[in-house]
């Protein structure tokens, strides 16, 4: 192989390797463990919003459900009352 390759492989490999230490250290920075603590907090209280946002909708299709036939039975013992 050229000795410029060669060269050039190295250079790589060096890259890589500085690369790799380099994220090792900003692993370790507490902020980098603030910030994906934040970002596992956030996934979590989104997918609250989106199960309460679905058991919202499921009781209001239950009550509307409910609501023409138990009306109708107030109203009467309503007008038996008055």
């Amino acid at each position: 192989m050229p000795e410029g390759v060669i060269n050039a492989m190295k250079a790589y490999r060096e890259q890589r390797r500085k690369l790799r230490q380099i994220k090792k250290q900003l692993k370790a920075t507490k902020a980098h463990r603030e910030y994906w603590h934040m970002v596992r907090r956030t996934k979590l209280r989104d997918a609250k919003i989106v199960k309460l946002k679905q058991t919202k909708s499921k009781l209001e299709a239950r009550i509307n459900e409910m609501q023409p036939t138990g009306w109708q039975e107030f109203l009467q013992v309503l007008s038996m009352l008055l």
